[in-house]
């Protein structure tokens, strides 16, 4: 998840690129070093540049887990467009490069239990982070849109760990009859109100127009303003 740079996060640390995986066509994920003694919370973002004097930072949600014995290493999950002047870049990274970045920080964050997910693409990041970094998964939901099935980052982990409380959604492959066909947004137009619980926290991640549209839908079923979050990416 990328959104635009708020120069209050200084670049005070350089990370050696240590993996980059293009999972799909231009989607990659890119792992860098992580400080042994840093910390930080699922939801929460990094200020990244491959060079400061000349390419403005952008900022980047968190997918790895927590805690440093879970993960020593950041990921992150990002797409290259044609005018992406720092996407490309980074995604020429090789292993041993460096690039800069800031320490985590954000408020985007989640309580243990009672939780409804929603994100598309790359705004799952910050929800793989936080279900990588607990096993309460009780009171956790998540709804999950993609193009393709390549594209459900995650989706391994989600199905094991949720079971039927992960919902994956595919807006353009049809091959897989047993997930839902459309996007996010459907499944929440057309689905019981009653499958919607009003006493959990819903949290939307990702572009402007899936936040705007989703957040109207949940307010149309019921689910009260104060119990929607949202971290829109551009």
């Amino acid at each position: 998840m990328t959104a635009m740079y708020i120069p209050l996060h200084p670049l005070k640390f350089k990370s050696k690129i240590v993996d980059q995986i293009e999972i799909y066509k231009n989607h990659f994920i890119l792992s860098f070093t992580r400080e042994p003694e840093e910390r930080f919370m699922a939801g929460q973002l990094l200020a990244l540049t491959t060079a400061p004097d000349t390419i403005p930072p952008r900022l980047y949600s968190i997918a790895s887990a927590e805690t440093a014995e879970e993960s020593t290493c950041y990921q992150i999950y990002y797409n290259t467009t044609k005018e992406g002047q720092l996407s490309n870049r980074l995604a020429a990274l090789k292993a041993g490069d460096e690039l800069h970045r800031s320490s985590p920080f954000g408020q985007f964050i989640f309580p243990k239990s009672k939780s409804y997910f929603i994100a598309v693409g790359t705004g799952i990041a910050p929800f793989l982070s936080k279900i990588k970094s607990t096993d309460h998964f009780q009171e956790v939901k998540l709804l999950h849109g993609a193009k393709n099935l390549e594209l459900l980052l995650g989706h391994e982990i989600f199905s094991s760990k949720l079971k039927k409380n992960y919902i994956p959604c595919l807006s353009q492959d049809s091959a897989y009859p047993g997930l839902f066909q459309g996007r996010v947004s459907d499944y929440l137009q057309n689905c019981d109100a009653s499958k919607l619980p009003l006493d959990y926290h819903y949290y939307l991640c990702g572009s402007a127009e899936m936040v705007v549209q989703t957040r109207d839908i949940l307010l149309s079923k019921g689910v009260p303003f104060n119990l929607i979050s949202a971290e829109i990416y551009f």
